[in-house]
């Protein structure tokens, strides 16, 4: 029987508990003069939502339900 991949996302998404923010680097940090510490580093937010972070089991698990394992 066929894998009715729209019934597998949503199976999935369903899983998606966690909210996760994803970031990126977005520039030099800005050194404190008094310090001579570099400050924060920039950062530019790309995604911001529902997610599920996994461990390495749970990821082969998502696999296997998906067929790819």
């Amino acid at each position: 029987m066929p894998l009715d991949l729209s019934q597998a996302r949503t199976a999935l998404e369903a899983q998606l508990t966690d909210t996760v923010l994803i970031s990126r680097t977005a520039g030099q940090p800005a050194l404190d003069l008094v310090t001579g510490e570099p400050g924060q580093t920039p950062t530019t937010v790309v995604y911001e939502g529902p997610g599920a972070v996994l461990s390495t089991h749970g990821q082969i698990v998502f696999g296997q339900v998906l067929g790819q394992g």
